[in-house]
């Protein structure tokens, strides 16, 4: 029998060769074909809880408690307090994210103490009142008002507010001291992202009832995939948050900071297009501050 010669013997190879490549191709398609066309594995949806603990600054004591606390918690600083400056410090510090908790009138009267953001004031006096309360708290991301039964009802009042945040890019966060709140509505009107609480956790201070209430809030995070809560640096508190907190991921619950969840802001280049309200909304805040807001109940979750 003749052997093939060398040109013969190499031209086989070849053949050989582009079949199996040819084989291969079909073989990495059809593999590419099965892996687009596989069925996808539907994960489960991430439940979202934001903990904002408020009156941050007057107990250095009972603020460095809180902020031992574990996991992405938003801690809300009232200005001028003895120790406010120190504990977002040591907050931003700790990784967690610092708020401005600023006071704002109550239908009650209730005195504000200083750094207060009241119906009596001008823009000019509001304005300023407001920035050099964010200049006493570092590294702040966001404001979410102290009791302010009577200024979350004032919308002239709330437009300012709005403006000043919209202007240093920082969301807000409505306690929801009072039903008729038009907090969050204005916010929505200024494209600042904002969010509202849900949940007060400590109005009555023993652990039967924190547990009632966050019971209340875990159940309202199941059901809505996000919620927010507040509550305060009372002992009781902490105690329980210290023994709650570390079982959320069983329920598959994720702590969250308010900067994690907000919604972004659906009309924001029609709010940086529009002109800023002039001076002269002043003079209708001054009339509009003359009448009282209606006393409509308090929320029974009251942030006092």
């Amino acid at each position: 029998m003749k052997r093939p010669n060398g040109r013969a013997r190499v031209l086989a190879l070849l053949g050989l060769l582009a079949g199996h490549l040819s084989f291969a191709a079909r073989a990495d398609s059809h593999a590419c074909y099965l892996s687009s066309h596989q069925p996808s594995i539907p994960t489960a949806p991430q439940r979202q809880l934001v903990l904002i603990i408020d009156d941050i600054g007057f107990n250095l004591h009972r603020g460095s408690q809180a902020l031992g606390l574990p996991g992405k918690i938003t801690f809300s600083v009232i200005p001028y307090t003895p120790h406010g400056k120190a504990l977002a410090l040591h907050a931003h510090n700790s990784g967690k994210e610092v708020m401005l908790h600023a006071p704002m009138s109550t239908v009650e009267g209730l005195p504000l103490g200083r750094g207060g953001l009241t119906a009596e004031q001008s823009r000019a006096e509001f304005r300023d009142t407001l920035a050099a309360a964010l200049q006493q708290v570092p590294y702040v991301r966001g404001v979410n008002n102290h009791m302010g039964s009577d200024l979350t009802q004032r919308r002239p009042q709330m437009a300012w507010l709005m403006q000043a945040l919209r202007q240093q890019d920082l969301y807000f966060v409505d306690s929801r001291t009072i039903h008729r709140s038009v907090a969050a509505t204005v916010a929505a009107e200024f494209s600042v992202p904002h969010l509202s609480r849900h949940v007060f956790l400590d109005n009555e201070r023993t652990m039967e009832a924190i547990d009632e209430r966050f019971q209340a809030l875990l159940a309202t995070v199941e059901r809505n995939g996000v919620a927010v809560a507040i509550g305060h640096p009372y002992p009781e508190t902490i105690a329980y948050l210290r023994q709650a907190l570390p079982l959320l991921a069983e329920r598959g619950i994720n702590l969250a900071f308010a900067s994690e969840v907000l919604p972004p802001p659906l009309n924001r280049q029609l709010a940086e297009d529009a002109p800023l309200l002039p001076d002269t909304t002043a003079a209708v805040a001054t009339r509009l501050s003359s009448q009282s807001p209606r006393q409509t109940t308090i929320d029974p979750d009251l942030d006092c």
